[in-house]
């Protein structure tokens, strides 16, 4: 159950990056990242979601592994924090409950029981 809150977490995490990678005024937005460009959006969390979509996979092959597990959490985590990093292109493109969505997918994460 806890596995699939976190895949829809996921899920609309990924779904907001998308939505407002392409939206919204540029006035310097995230530290070095165009809100504007979506192929600079995607490359600021492409390696944090590389690591989400690997640790994931190798959890899903073996569920009872519990280095697995937090693996896949901590990727997770650190994927969330990465989308954080994007608030300001968030803001741009009007992105209302940005904070809350992803306060909500780290809930989540940390939920996650590993054993």
């Amino acid at each position: 159950m806890k596995l699939n809150k976190l895949s829809l977490f996921y899920c609309l995490a990924i779904l907001f990056a998308i939505s407002f990678s392409a939206c919204g005024d540029d006035d310097g937005g995230s530290g070095n990242v165009d809100c504007n460009d979506a192929s600079a959006v995607t490359n600021a969390i492409s390696d944090e979601l590389q690591a989400v979509n690997d640790a994931s996979t190798a959890f899903s092959n073996d569920p009872t592994n519990n280095d697995l597990c937090e693996d896949f959490k901590d990727a997770y985590i650190d994927y969330i924090d990465a989308l954080r990093d994007l608030r300001d292109c968030a803001n741009q493109a009007g992105v209302t409950d940005w904070q809350d969505t992803l306060d909500a997918a780290e809930a989540a994460a940390e939920d996650l029981l590993c054993m």
